[in-house]
């Protein structure tokens, strides 16, 4: 072979490398937060600081290849999501640069973060749970079978994971040894809520247990009145959900009483959100409802559709999507429809970004990118 040839060879090599998706990784470790999860079964005040000015347009959208899970994350100047093929995705705000990594053949949670880590919970495949250390782009340690549907939670050192059998896991974050482990008597297909002290789970024929979390004693068991499809969320010391008949429930923590219910009179399948003062929550009708922690009604806002996500709630308003492929941000204050777009695809999931952005995922393999500055694709 002569030298041309070589050289030829060589730079096509190159090129072929180049044209590869890069890993999933971050740049340093001083970029990462402590810890993020998916959010709507917590308080997610990262979330509520987010200032969001109107109004904004798509400025980018770009194919990912995969169908977005419930939630984005932004550990640093980046964010990471994962796919229900079995992905986890790395992109900047531009979505320039996307990293790609296959961990299973199918997921559905969203992945949780606790520096330097990503955790991922699968329900198909070998693995049900991966850490993924972003800055070594490695695996720190995998989980075999144990499959799930919830999201991971961590606090401190102990990561919890909810496999779809009903076993309750906490295991050490850092090498996967497992501390203790609680059989829940039923399936477990919703994420869970946790405080410093205690887990929360429930089944979707509203069953409800709560967990110590040292040592993984049941506190108590207790059947709802109806089914329930979203998740627990814990404020002030009361759990609230929301079940299927259109009812919210308050419960004590600490007892397990049933303080107080609103009935609402529409289906509930996404949860509850909290800016820690105001619940809102959005039923299958169409209707956002705002209510105090005794479960008084503040206000309520008809739009059009189902929710096809929870709602992200902003220092200054709420951002919604409908099954309807509508997408609204609304103040918070005086309820106005601030901005409403109309899209091709709905949105699945959204984060707030740095400068008044946000990042939204829509069906089937979409992301997109909505700003205030007019840029071009």
């Amino acid at each position: 072979m002569n030298m041309r040839r070589i050289i030829v060879f060589v730079l096509l090599i190159l090129f072929v490398m180049g044209c590869q998706n890069p890993g999933v990784k971050v740049s340093s470790l001083n970029e990462l937060p402590e810890t993020l999860h998916e959010g709507w079964n917590t308080q997610r005040w990262y979330l509520h600081n987010s200032e969001l000015d109107t109004p904004l347009t798509v400025v980018k959208e770009k194919n990912i290849n995969g169908l977005a899970t419930p939630a984005i994350l932004n550990p640093g100047p980046g964010f990471i999501l994962t796919t229900y093929n079995g992905f986890l995705l790395s992109t900047d705000l531009q979505l320039k640069n996307i990293g790609r990594k296959r961990f299973s053949r199918g997921l559905s949670a969203a992945p949780c973060f606790a520096r330097p880590l990503a955790y991922i919970a699968s329900e198909k495949g070998a693995y049900g749970l991966t850490a993924y250390d972003l800055i070594r782009q490695k695996v720190q340690w995998q989980l075999k079978g144990y499959f799930s549907k919830s999201s991971p939670l961590v606090f401190q050192e102990v990561l919890i994971h909810a496999t779809i059998k009903g076993q309750i896991l906490a295991l050490n974050r850092l090498t996967g040894q497992k501390i203790w482990a609680y059989s829940f008597p039923q399936k477990v297909l919703q994420n869970l809520a946790m405080t410093e002290r205690t887990i929360v789970v429930c089944s979707g024929d509203g069953l409800l247990a709560t967990v110590d979390l040292d040592d993984g004693r049941e506190k108590y068991l207790i059947d709802l009145p109806q089914h329930v499809y979203t998740a627990p969320l814990i404020l002030n010391g009361h759990v609230f959900i929301a079940d299927l008949s259109g009812n919210i429930l308050k419960i004590a923590l600490e007892s397990g009483e049933i303080i107080a219910d609103k009935a609402l009179k529409t289906p509930f399948y996404q949860p509850l959100s909290t800016d820690g003062q105001t619940l809102y929550i959005m039923g299958s009708n169409g209707r956002l409802f705002a209510l105090t922690q005794n479960l008084q009604l503040k206000w309520s806002l008809a739009l059009k559709g189902a929710p096809s996500m929870p709602i992200i709630v902003t220092a200054r308003r709420l951002i919604i999507a409908t099954h309807q492929k509508l997408f609204y941000l609304i103040n918070r204050r005086t309820q106005n429809i601030d901005q409403q777009f109309t899209f091709k695809r709905r949105v699945v999931s959204c984060t707030p970004a740095p400068d008044s952005q946000l990042l939204i995922a829509m069906e089937y393999d979409r992301l997109a990118r909505l700003s205030l500055k007019q840029e071009k694709r």
